[in-house]
């Protein structure tokens, strides 16, 4: 069968829903949904890389609500132009709050196909700020003949200005015991945990054996803890390249950028460890997240000298790729 791209137009869920596929791989797009991707799959196996939370349905997003009670339904979103809620600390939009997981989720975005043969699929998105002053795009190309879906992103700066930022790439991957954890460093910034013998929030800590914790392998599901890590800022001339790996099933998903465009990478692994629904165990999942600043907070972020910013009246670019094998 020849791996040729196709577009195909569906309802998810009560949502207009856009799938690209290559016969190697397929995703599906929901552009009311804050340009959700709700599935990243691995076509030759039906191998499905991302998390779906069965405790909570699709719904209109609404701007400024809880996405963690609301909205966390799984798949991957965009967090811009932080992930904590809380106040941006640099003038003169000093105090003007930031919703939790940022701004883009809680509207539609808009779309438009830039290229659709049967060679190359790409999709073009917009969505804009709501209380601070840009654009930003996301462009998703496939090619025929490649497991692989680039991402390239323009952010305009609409201000005289300069606005400070973080961005992060924020899939959620469905995880069972043993799957393995590859991250190119061997310290980490402790910013959120549920164990407190692990370390404090900002601690630096070894990678990847934290006590007497290898989170290289994913543990087994009774382990009952969630912690969220940060690298130090990457650099070097090649390409950053980190992925987790299924040996069981034999696939791995990739992530590859360029430390000079995307700085950081951000994990949430959470192994049982947290819930925010009183009527919901606590989850099995991992982020995997590279991401532009050091750290969910842009007060910190800024604080560190770890956050992006785009320059008055620019617009600034960045891409990753995402393999899977």
């Amino acid at each position: 069968m020849a791996h040729i791209c196709q577009l195909r137009r569906l309802t998810i869920e009560g949502f207009d829903a856009l799938r690209l596929s290559n016969g190697l791989l397929s995703l599906t797009v929901i552009p009311a949904l804050g340009g959700k991707i709700s599935s990243i799959k691995y076509e030759p196996a039906q191998y499905e890389w991302l998390w779906r939370n069965p405790h909570l349905p699709y719904l209109t997003p609404q701007y400024d609500a809880s996405f963690v009670k609301l909205y966390d339904t799984g798949g991957l979103d965009e967090c811009f132009p932080a992930v904590n809620p809380g106040p941006c600390p640099v003038e003169p939009w000093a105090g003007t709050p930031i919703p939790d997981h940022g701004e883009l989720w809680g509207q539609p975005w808009e779309w438009a196909i830039a290229e659709e043969s049967e060679q190359r699929l790409s999709l073009r998105m917009t969505a804009y700020g709501v209380r601070f002053p840009y654009r930003f795009e996301r462009t998703i190309t496939i090619e025929a003949g490649q497991a692989a879906i680039r991402l390239a992103y323009r952010l305009t700066n609409f201000a005289p200005l300069p606005l400070p930022f973080g961005w992060a790439i924020h899939p959620i991957l469905k995880m069972a015991p043993g799957m393995r954890l590859h991250l190119p460093v061997d310290q980490v910034r402790l910013t959120v945990t549920t164990d407190p013998t692990l370390g404090q929030p900002g601690d630096i800590l070894p990678w990847p054996q934290i006590g007497s914790v290898n989170f290289a392998q994913s543990p087994a599901y009774g382990f009952g803890k969630a912690v969220k890590l940060y690298t130090l800022p990457l650099t070097g001339p090649e390409p950053i390249e980190t992925s987790i790996t299924d040996s069981a099933a034999g696939r791995s998903f990739v992530f590859r950028f360029d430390p000079a465009e995307v700085t950081h990478i951000a994990l949430w692994l959470n192994y049982g460890g947290w819930s925010p629904l009183d009527d919901a165990p606590p989850y099995y999942n991992l982020g995997f997240e590279p991401c532009i600043g050091g750290t969910d907070s842009l007060a910190e972020a800024v604080d560190l000298d770890e956050a992006g910013w785009a320059l008055p009246r620019q617009t600034k670019t960045w891409q990753l790729e995402i393999e899977l094998r």
